[in-house]
Order: C-alpha cells, then sequence, then structure tokens
C-alpha cells in the first residue's frame, strides 16, 4: 500500500543519501570544491515528510472511522476535539516540507478542520443535560422520528446536518440548559433539607426552687414538705440524671428554619411558573407539599414550645404553686414534662428535620 512504499522509499532514499554524502568527502579531497547537499537534502525532507504525511491520512482515516461506529452515549468529544486540532497542527508543521498547496495535504487538513467544526457543534448534545426527550425534540424539529430503542452512533449525529441547522440545535439546547438549571435547583434545595438537622439547646427556668429552699425561707418544718407539690421535692431515682426535672430541651431558631421554608417554598412556586419544568414538575409540587406540612408543624411546635417554657416559669416555682393553690396542677405538669423531656431526647437521636414529617 501506499504507506508501505512510502517507508520503503524512505529508508532507500536514507542509504542513498548516505553514500553519496561518503562520496562527495572523496571529491572534495580530489577536487577541493564543497559541494551543495541541499538538494539531497530537501528530497529527503520531502519524502520523509510526504511518509509522514501518509502515515497521519491513514491513522487518522481509521480512527474517524472507529468513532463513527461509536455509540453516542460512548462518545468522548473533549478526547475527539483534542486528536483532531494534533492533527491540524501537524498539517502545519508539514506545509513547511511539501510544495505550497500539495493536495493530498490540503484535502485531509480540511477534512479534518471539517471534522472539528462538527464536533465544536454536536458538543452540546453529549452533555449531560441533554436527555431522551431533547433528542426527540431534536428530531422532531428536522422532520426525522427518534426511535428510543435504536442504538445511534456518531455517524447517525453526524448525518443530521446540524452544521445546517444551527438554530434549530440552540433552540433544543437552550431548553435542555434551562431544564437541567430547574434540575440542579431542585437537587439543591432537597439536599440541604435531607440533611439539615435540629438544633436543641437546654432551656432553664428563671425560677428553681426545690424543697429544701423553700422549707428553710418559709422557716418551715420537714414536715412541711408534704404540702408541696411533688416539682419541690427531692427527685425519684428516674429522674437523677444530670439534668433537674425542671430543664427542658428545647429546638432553637425555629424562626430560621420557617423563614428558610418560606423563601423555597417561593422559589418552588416560581420554578412551577417556567416553562422548562416539564418532568419536574409533580417532584416540585411534592416538594411544595412537604415544606408547607413542615412549616405547619414547625408554627405549632414554636407555640407549643413557648406555652411550655412560660408555664414552666409558674408550674416550677414552689412558693407560687403553692401560693395559688397549683399544687396538683404543678405535679401534674411535671409527670407530663417528664414524657416531654423524654421525647425530646428521642427526638435529638436523630435530629434531621425532615424526620418531623415521618420520614
Amino acid at each position: 500500500d501506499v504507506l508501505s512504499n512510502g517507508r520503503m522509499v524512505h529508508e532507500q532514499l536514507k542509504v542513498w543519501r548516505d553514500q553519496y554524502v561518503d562520496t562527495t568527502k572523496w571529491l572534495k579531497t580530489v577536487s577541493g570544491k564543497q559541494h551543495d547537499l541541499a538538494l539531497v537534502q530537501s528530497v529527503y525532507d520531502a519524502i520523509i515528510a510526504r511518509t509522514d504525511l501518509w502515515q497521519l491520512v491513514g491513522r487518522s482515516t481509521a480512527t474517524v472511522e472507529q468513532w463513527t461506529l461509536m455509540a453516542v452515549q460512548q462518545v468522548n468529544i473533549q478526547s475527539i476535539g483534542d486528536l483532531l486540532e494534533k492533527w491540524i497542527g501537524a498539517s502545519s508543521v508539514l506545509e513547511d516540507h511539501l510544495p505550497d498547496g500539495d493536495p493530498v495535504l490540503a484535502e485531509w487538513k480540511e477534512n479534518m478542520q471539517k471534522w472539528l467544526e462538527i464536533m465544536n457543534v454536536i458538543q452540546v448534545v453529549f452533555a449531560p443535560y441533554f436527555q431522551v426527550r431533547h433528542w426527540k425534540s431534536l428530531y422532531s424539529h428536522l422532520n426525522l422520528e427518534y426511535d428510543s430503542g435504536y442504538g445511534y452512533t456518531l455517524a447517525d449525529v453526524v448525518a443530521l446536518g446540524l452544521l445546517q441547522h444551527r438554530d434549530v440545535l440552540a433552540s433544543v439546547v437552550a431548553s435542555a440548559q434551562n431544564e437541567f438549571e430547574l434540575q440542579l435547583t431542585l437537587e439543591k434545595l432537597q439536599s440541604f433539607w435531607e440533611q439539615k438537622q435540629l438544633q436543641f439547646v437546654d432551656h432553664h427556668p428563671k425560677k428553681l426552687h426545690f424543697a429544701d429552699t423553700v422549707l428553710k425561707r418559709n422557716g418551715s418544718s420537714p414536715n412541711a414538705s408534704s404540702h408541696l407539690p411533688s416539682a419541690a421535692v427531692e427527685p425519684t431515682d428516674a429522674s437523677k440524671t444530670s439534668k433537674s426535672k425542671s430543664e427542658l430541651l428545647i429546638i432553637a431558631g425555629i424562626g430560621d428554619l420557617i423563614e428558610t421554608l418560606e423563601e423555597h417554598t417561593v422559589l418552588l412556586q416560581r420554578m412551577l411558573q417556567s416553562q422548562y419544568i416539564l418532568d419536574l414538575k409533580s417532584h416540585a409540587k411534592r416538594w411544595i407539599s412537604l415544606l408547607q406540612h413542615l412549616r405547619e408543624l414547625l408554627e405549632m411546635w414554636s407555640t407549643c414550645q413557648n406555652n411550655w417554657m412560660y408555664l414552666s416559669e409558674i408550674l416550677f416555682d414552689c412558693a407560687a404553686t403553692h401560693h395559688l393553690g397549683l399544687m396538683d396542677e404543678a405535679e401534674h405538669f411535671q409527670v407530663l414534662h417528664v414524657k416531654l423531656m423524654q421525647l425530646m431526647l428521642s427526638m435529638k437521636e436523630d435530629a434531621h428535620v425532615m424526620s418531623l414529617l415521618g420520614g
């Protein structure tokens, strides 16, 4: 073939050139004149350049054929583009050693530049945001039918002639990019709430009066403790923990959470107004419902928590409960308080905000 013949000529010429150089050394000795080897060297360089050119033509042709057979999912546009630019750069080097307007070099370089232009145009259809629905839309705009069960190759994409339909491609790509931006926004929002955790802090009522304090202040006998609510007597074994009975674990920053929920709900509602929401519409609606439900729960929890902290200031004040005749209520409040404390400790073990929704 051409490449084999070129290599044979190259090797033979190298032998002849070396023999000629040796011969000129003897001629210089005899005649005293230095022979000009430029012509021989230029011919030699031209043969090398020609051989390199045909090697590039052969290698690139085979490689391009392999590309065209690749499934769309396997095409690496970046790698293809880099190799095409490398070949085009090599053609510029060969131009210095070949005749001006060499037809073989000109045709090969033009072919590689055309392929690079095609790759630059169609690279957008290989982006991660270009989904099956966008392929269908592209084919539809070109009055063609897209078969999702067919294994499309790079040759099929090139055959679409997208160089002549750049406006159609730009329209479909714009839709794909906008849809992808909405998808990323929704995924970011979902990830935020799935990872968001509640912050728990200890709340200490301002007035903590235990039995001995009350007895000393009132000058009562130890037996007087029997008239005090159980909240004021010595804690039982079950409540002997690092926290006193009157301490309360509360959720901090509920207001900030509700504000963020409102912002994200508005964001999702705006997304629903976009013409690009399409397949994400049901997912966005689901998250609007989740965030609204979560907001309602936090608002109710905030009201309950504030009321509980207010009541604890009164019902954990032994003197106040005794004075107001709320001893029975204080005792009942303490029982409920222990249960609430257990609930809060359980919530703290799984502090994810979404756990409030049972998931």
